[in-house]
């Protein structure tokens, strides 16, 4: 076994840390589409610092939901479609006025 020094630890000592996760909250939830939100946000942490974590929650929360969009309001009010392929995030994009309009009818 070979230990490796790293700034003050060896390796396989280094001092554990909690990782922070974003808190969601699912808004709505049609044949089509997920919407998810901010909730509980400590130390400054959203979804979009987090999104990994948080697509692979809401993949394990059902299989059906890893079949529709997933998309993300912000606590700006924007909304941005979280990409994946099965439980894995892609990419994050922005939506357009149109879809945001069409969104906020839905949730409202």
């Amino acid at each position: 076994m070979v230990n490796l020094w790293f700034t003050g630890y060896w390796l396989d000592q280094m001092p554990t840390r909690t990782m922070r996760k974003a808190g969601y909250s699912i808004e709505l939830v049609t044949r089509s589409l997920v919407i998810i939100s901010d909730s509980q946000v400590i130390e400054g942490l959203t979804i979009l610092d987090d999104p990994e974590s948080v697509v692979s929650r809401v993949h394990a929360l059902e299989a059906s939901l890893s079949v529709r969009r997933l998309f993300y309001r912000d606590l700006a009010g924007q909304f941005h479609e979280l990409s994946r392929v099965g439980g894995l995030f892609k990419g994050l994009s922005r939506c357009s006025d149109s879809r945001r309009v069409q969104l906020n009818r839905l949730i409202a």
